[in-house]
């Protein structure tokens, strides 16, 4: 079976159910695929969707789990164990196979899906989680779902051997915190860079997005995203400030091939920081559990790598 859910994009609310869970995040990436002029998604359209199948997770003897390096794959592990343990299930039917690189050790493996069947073949040896990285896990989602970066923060802060590819992964969501010295997030501030550069045809400005994303260097290499997701992004920029737009797009209903985007003057002085957005009314987005949301007029910034708690607007 297949988690086509990825985590790592959209709200972790706090887990009251598989049904209840299930119809959150169908609705988030109902609003995606809507920008993608896609249909409707639901889970229940693979035959061997993980929310559909879970039941033979229940049942079953043996459970193999096939992650890669992302945080998108780590996240599932330690979903993966919270419903384990929510559910009551034994833990120790649980195997975890790690893909870390090939055997050249000259690829670095971020998901499964860079890999061709061949190269799945030679899979890395599975292994049982000792208590340590299951402790690990249940705090890491505890910590990814909580309503405060709080949790997280005081995971970074503690050097861990358990799993230390889980431990770099999660680094990666303050990256997805709006910077205090212009507001955005990585993701936003490399879709306007590349906007102003290799626009105006919205298809090409994600591509480089993407291949830029391969490039970054420590643990934001690991935030593994896909173009569906950056499409939605590119247009919340230009929805987000109607009345001064970040990015302008010969129009709103059109599928990624055929949208052209450029950078508005505001966006080029966002960019360069001669303006900020982290004293308006315009942020409203979601880190895993926590809802950024600018109207409260409190909000969490990044600044470098550490995040600040602050009052906005007048």
């Amino acid at each position: 079976m297949v988690l086509a859910d990825v985590l790592s994009c959209g709200p972790l609310k706090e887990f009251m159910g598989m049904e209840g869970w299930v119809k959150d995040r169908e609705s988030y990436w109902k609003g995606i695929f809507i920008d993608n002029s896609v249909g409707p998604i639901s889970f229940d359209e693979s035959p061997r969707d993980f929310y559909k199948s879970f039941e033979d997770i229940e049942n079953s003897d043996q459970i193999n789990l096939w992650i890669g390096r992302s945080l998108s794959d780590q996240l599932a592990l330690a979903f993966v164990v919270f419903l384990f343990d929510y559910f009551n299930l034994k833990l120790d039917k649980l195997t975890v196979f790690q893909f870390t690189d090939l055997n050249d050790k000259k690829f670095k493996i971020r998901g499964l899906g860079e890999l061709s069947p061949e190269q799945i073949k030679q899979h890395p040896d599975g292994f049982k989680l000792n208590d340590k990285q299951i402790a690990l896990c249940l705090s890491v989602w505890q910590a990814a779902t909580h309503k405060s970066p709080e949790k997280l923060l005081a995971l970074l802060d503690i050097e861990t051997a358990s799993l230390p590819i889980l431990h770099r992964a999660i680094k990666t969501l303050l990256f997805r915190y709006p910077k205090l010295s212009n507001g955005l997030t990585d993701w936003d501030e490399t879709l306007l860079k590349f906007t102003k550069t290799h626009g105006p045809r919205a298809v090409m400005v994600i591509g480089h997005v993407l291949g830029a994303g391969m490039m970054k260097i420590n643990a934001q290499v690991l935030d593994t995203v896909g173009d569906l997701y950056l499409f939605h992004r590119l247009k919340t920029l230009a929805r987000s400030y109607a009345d001064k737009p970040l990015l302008t797009l010969n129009s709103m209903d059109l599928s990624m091939r055929e949208t052209e985007v450029e950078i508005s003057e505001l966006g080029k002085d966002v960019l360069e920081e001669r303006q900020s957005l982290a004293n308006t009314i315009s942020i409203n987005d979601w880190v895993g559990g926590v809802h950024l949301d600018s109207t409260t007029r409190h909000m969490w910034f990044r600044k470098g790598q550490e995040l600040l708690f602050k009052a906005i607007g007048p």
